[in-house]
């Protein structure tokens, strides 16, 4: 029970920034192509391209806080997290 509790605030918190970017972007060319509301599969694919930069680096940190879960059965914090990553500029995080 523990280890699907494990990090749920964190996930609650990934999965609302996940989405804001993809859906505004996705609204966005969407107006810009006029397509009247009516989401075509060119606005869905520009999300998923564009949207990608600000959703890369939330996986990868809970892929890491999954990973640290599972070998020491704590949760690691994201503020020691983003430390690690701010000494190597960030790098580990746009991995994914």
């Amino acid at each position: 029970v523990s280890a699907s509790l494990s990090g749920l605030v964190p996930r609650l918190i990934g999965v609302g920034f996940k989405r804001v970017p993809k859906f505004g972007i996705l609204l966005g060319v969407s107006y810009f192509l006029e397509e009247g509301g009516n989401v075509g599969y060119t606005a869905a694919t520009a999300a998923s391209i564009f949207s990608a930069p600000f959703i890369n680096p939330i996986r990868m940190i809970e892929k890491q806080q999954r990973a640290f879960y599972k070998t020491t059965g704590v949760e690691k914090p994201i503020k020691e997290i983003l430390k690690e990553s701010a000494s190597q500029n960030f790098r580990p995080l746009f991995r994914g």
